[in-house]
């Protein structure tokens, strides 16, 4: 079991269809940064309360950035410098981050979960599954992390 800022986590395996990890890891993200589930039972809505990324958000922009892992940082890095927010596939991000295809990008933005939850902000890019899933950062939100990772390292 690992604990992350007071919060203690415990390990799971699950299978989950190969053509799916992709979507599988996104949906997890999502989920691991939404508020606690009730304890009712009842279900929780995937949008967690989270608010999407306004043109102010540079300190929010600079702590998402800095609470992720160095691989997902790289593959954000990657859709940041696309032009004018194109899509990049999962493959392209995959070998500019040095991974393993598309998979390793999934499991790579784990960590983005947790930087959603933690400045409160929902995910900075969009992904779209499909036989050749891909993501990318749109305007404004890309602009604000260009300037953001520019303040932070140069």
């Amino acid at each position: 079991m690992a604990s992350t800022e007071g919060e203690e986590y415990m390990s799971a395996t699950v299978s989950v269809p190969k053509y799916r990890f992709a979507e599988f890891h996104s949906m997890f993200g999502r989920w691991l940064a939404e508020a606690p589930a009730a304890t009712d039972g009842s279900a929780t809505s995937m949008g967690g309360g989270l608010s999407a990324w306004k043109e102010g958000d540079i300190a929010e922009a600079r702590t998402f950035l800095g609470s992720i892992s160095e691989k997902a940082s790289a593959i954000i890095s990657l859709w940041l410098d696309s032009p004018k927010g194109e899509w990049v596939s999962a493959e392209a991000s995959a070998a500019a981050a040095g991974l393993d295809g598309a998979y390793g990008v999934a499991g790579s933005l784990s960590s983005v979960g947790r930087a959603m939850k933690k400045v409160g902000r929902e995910r900075p890019f969009e992904h779209r599954a499909g036989e050749v899933a891909a993501y990318r950062i749109s305007e404004p939100v890309r602009t604000l992390f260009r300037k953001a990772r520019a303040e932070m390292w140069g």
